[in-house]
């Protein structure tokens, strides 16, 4: 009988073994830009990161690009910014074309349909863009029944969980095209209580969230956030002689990164006493601190907002208005994974394979 895989022990604070990000996880993401002023030019400035989910729409696989809301909500203009094969490009957006969620920190743009931007502004995106398909995403009960593990034990999140994300650092974005960098963490604690959050400067909301141990900060609101969890498969041993036991890693979308906390902390100005400060000596100063505790909105709300109803009825429109495809030419083939990233979806391969005259045409006549 061949025993139940377990991971190593480990000493407590000991590192753990970080299995390698994958790249296709840095090829799901996008920035958010935002107009700002800059030495009396407008320049546009990432702000914020997104990343490409895969919906299956009746037997159609459409794209849309999904990010934190409060970045929509505390920014006066968006636009995405994708590479593509020239570069990067920056496509303007208005506020109606985004679905917000009213209980969660999620917000979602159409990569096809009437509210799409990209279709409006005619964009080639690059051809290295992936999606990420709900068969990568952990479900509400916190368990992953997708088909990335095969032959692994339904796993459950848990406290102590080694985590990744992936998304914009604003000090260096990247100068020709968007180079998103990876950071790490692990869940403190488990959704299991409203915690109360910044929705506006001035406005906040409750909201079911898991609590990660990480470096978070500006700019990295939208990452999606990866649980790398570690199992073992089985492959013949050397000889031949029986099985062994392998370790293995698998990447599991557990949400999107929504911010972290602050600590105010007081300062006072030692070298002078009180008694003795002018009006131009600055008092107790209160200086923010990151706590290295950020949060993260679970997966779940994700795909409770794109299978909302009035999303859904957009898709829809937009599986109705798109071309037949041509005799002869691709089909598009859903394939449950084999390993963990057979899940993500090539977008020009396999999001929608409709060569750009018909695509225009079709446009023509809407």
């Amino acid at each position: 009988m061949i025993p139940l895989y377990r991971p190593p022990r480990r000493a407590f604070g000991e590192r753990p073994y970080v299995a390698p990000v994958d790249e296709t996880m840095f090829r799901a993401v996008v920035y958010l830009c935002e107009a700002r002023e800059i030495a009396e030019a407008t320049q546009s400035v990432p702000v914020g990161t997104g990343f490409i989910v895969a919906v299956d729409q009746e037997g159609v696989t459409l794209g849309q690009i999904v990010t934190a809301r409060h970045v929509i909500e505390n920014t006066s203009a968006v636009s995405v910014r994708l590479n593509t094969d020239a570069g990067t490009r920056d496509i303007p957006t208005e506020r109606e074309d985004w679905y917000v969620s009213e209980t969660a920190d999620v917000a979602a743009l159409p990569l096809f349909g009437p509210k799409s931007p990209l279709l409006r502004h005619r964009v080639q995106w690059s051809q290295a863009y992936v999606a990420i398909g709900f068969g990568l995403f952990v479900d509400a009960d916190y368990v992953y029944r997708g088909p990335a593990l095969l032959g692994a034990v339904q796993p459950g999140v848990h406290v102590g969980a080694d985590l990744a994300y992936v998304g914009l650092f604003h000090l260096s974005p990247g100068q020709d095209e968007n180079r998103p960098v990876a950071r790490f963490g692990s869940i403190a604690r488990m959704p299991s209580e409203l915690v109360s959050l910044p929705r506006t400067p001035i406005d906040r909301f409750k909201a079911v969230v898991y609590l990660v141990e990480t470096r978070s900060w500006g700019g990295h609101s939208g990452s999606p956030v990866f649980w790398q969890y570690e199992f073992a498969t089985l492959h013949p041993a050397p000889g031949g002689a029986g099985l062994v036991q392998q370790p293995q890693h698998s990447h599991l979308l557990i949400g999107l990164l929504s911010g972290h906390f602050d600590e105010h902390n007081k300062t006072i100005q030692p070298s002078v006493p009180k008694a003795e400060r002018g009006a131009d000596l600055l008092a107790d100063v209160r200086v923010r601190q990151n706590t290295g505790m950020a949060y993260v909105t679970p997966a779940e709300a994700i795909r409770e907002l794109l299978m909302r109803a009035d999303v859904v009825e957009d898709r829809s429109k937009a599986v109705a208005a798109l071309p037949e495809n041509p005799d002869g030419g691709p089909t598009m083939d859903t394939v449950e994974a084999a390993s963990e990233f057979e899940n993500f979806e090539n977008l020009t391969g396999r999001l929608l394979r409709v060569p750009k005259k018909e695509l225009e045409d079709k446009l023509k006549e809407s």
